[in-house]
């Protein structure tokens, strides 16, 4: 949608009709070929390319990432079809510029435009073009598959020499038109779509002096929501992120139900612990399977060049356990026992908090709460960091790494308690040394992955050497890399652990009646 002239909107029913006939009275028009283009928008499930004030647009075969405010060309390419993913872009600028934004989520269509352009010249009695315009009638599909038409547009575009019949031309047409002109959000909102509405992270407005099981249910009703969100990007397999961010609501629930405690009932907390329980493990296979396949060119190039074909069988093995998982996992969360469990709770959630509750905390103000918890957890964060040695085994950076988990998932429950960008900080802090201990222990989960297919194909007679060979050489990188990561570990963890955040933790949890300040 070019904003080149100037620019209005005219109303959809005659206003073109009427302008045309205004502009015939001191004019004379000359239309020029109608133009026809179909534009198709592009974004991922979580509005990456918006949140950088930018968009996807394909009209065939030109692909361009445009600039959302101008909506002014940043690159274009020729293809005969638009990507799904980064990696389906030719090697160039466009993609590397893409690479770190998009990561492994997919393009989905938002909206395809249909767009008519009238072009006409204003010519004047000596037959001089004095004015140029356009008219640009819009229709609109969204997801709905229903199109929607638009106001149309006019632009006028001045010649040197002609202002007076410029600035005539304009006068003739004020009685209908409207400054303001279409932006690519309004063609997203007259379909529905609402751009960044996705956010798998808790975004809530709590206060300080709710009562704590208010809270808790406002918390648990954000993850279901994330949950449900990102059930129909699981069915349809549209990119891996979908699985992800479901399994970390999933987590993000179990971890509230074991650490803000005495909010709940017994019963309701016992079955919640249960029921989101079974949602994790259903989906852990399929999971570390969507891991491996991403890595893909990982893997390889962390080979010999001449032993990288040699590893592709392993990810022909992946694929094919892949599809037979996904077909399970699918049967799983249509099951009788998943909407049980989605009906239950939310139904729960949905009731309003006892005037009079029984656990000891449901009524406590939630910052009270918040501060209890988020300090009870810190310092065993800190209790078992001091004990951790570079030679410690794998299983106690392990346990530091869900501790960490843990903690970040509280420091995000409550930002919204807290000062403006002091979470955020510490969040900040804390991510650093859960990068380490993630990347260490995925290591140690890839190795023991491949030591089990390896194990796998030594008892088949007919398999092949140089891929088992291939296998464990991979296994010797990756263990070599997890030791190195030691390292990084404690350097992350010394860090966290020194006097500054040690002193911000507790300045900002200390017992305090207050809120933001």
């Amino acid at each position: 949608m070019s904003n080149e002239g100037l620019s209005f909107t005219l109303p959809y029913e005659q206003g073109v009709e009427r302008v045309l006939a205004a502009l015939g009275k001191s004019f004379t028009l000359v239309e020029n070929p109608v133009e026809h283009d179909r534009f198709q928008y592009f974004d991922t499930f979580d509005w990456r390319l918006f949140k950088k004030q930018r968009i996807m647009a394909y009209c065939k075969p030109v692909l361009e990432l445009q600039s959302l405010d101008h909506q002014e060309q940043e690159f274009q390419i020729d293809c005969n079809q638009a990507p799904v993913f980064v990696w389906d872009l030719p090697e160039g600028p466009l993609r590397n510029d893409l690479e770190p934004v998009l990561e492994m989520r997919a393009l989905l269509p938002l909206v395809d435009v249909d767009q008519e352009t009238r072009r006409y010249n204003l010519l004047n009695g000596d037959d001089k073009t004095t004015v140029r315009f356009e008219i640009w009638s819009r229709k609109v599909m969204g997801p709905d598959k229903e199109w929607t038409h638009l106001d149309p547009e006019i632009a006028f575009f001045p010649l040197r020499g002609y202002e007076r019949e410029y600035q005539q031309a304009l006068k003739k047409v004020e009685k209908w038109a409207h400054s303001k002109t279409h932006s690519l959000v309004d063609a997203f909102k007259s379909v529905g779509l609402t751009p960044l509405d996705y956010n798998s992270k808790p975004n809530l407005g709590l206060h300080p002096e709710m009562r704590s099981d208010e809270a808790g249910k406002q918390i648990y009703s954000c993850m279901m929501e994330v949950i449900r969100r990102n059930m129909d990007g699981i069915r349809k397999d549209l990119d891996s992120e979908f699985l992800h961010d479901f399994r970390v609501a999933v987590r993000r629930t179990r971890s509230g139900l074991s650490q803000i405690k005495n909010i709940l009932e017994d019963d309701v907390l016992e079955r919640a612990k249960t029921d989101f329980s079974t949602l994790g493990k259903m989906t852990n296979l399929m999971r570390d399977l969507d891991v491996y396949l991403l890595k893909h060119d990982e893997y390889r190039n962390l080979l010999p060049v001449d032993m990288q074909p040699d590893v592709e069988r392993f990810f022909v093995h992946l694929r094919d356990v892949r599809k037979k998982e996904r077909s399970v996992l699918l049967k799983k969360l249509a099951s009788p026992e998943v909407s049980e469990i989605f009906g239950w709770w939310e139904a729960f959630l949905s009731e309003p908090v006892p005037e009079h509750p029984q656990p000891i905390f449901a009524a406590l103000p939630v910052l009270e709460l918040a501060n209890k918890s988020i300090l009870k957890r810190y310092k065993r964060v800190c209790r078992d960091g001091a004990l951790l040695r570079q030679d410690s085994p794998d299983q106690l950076f392990h346990d530091l790494r869900i501790e960490c988990k843990k903690l970040r998932y509280q420091l995000e429950f409550f930002i919204s308690l807290y000062p403006k960008g002091r979470i955020s900080n510490l969040v900040s802090r804390l991510k650093k040394l859960q990068n380490g201990l993630g990347d260490f222990n995925d290591f140690y989960v890839q190795q023991e992955t491949l030591k089990a297919y390896v194990h796998e194909m030594s008892v088949r007679s007919n398999s092949a050497r140089d891929h088992v060979l291939a296998i464990g050489v991979l296994i010797g990188v990756l263990c070599e890399k997890q030791r190195n990561l030691k390292a990084v570990c404690m350097d992350g963890l010394k860090t966290f652990l020194n006097h500054e955040t040690r002193q911000l933790f507790h300045d900002t949890f200390k017992a305090q009646k207050g809120g933001k300040k």
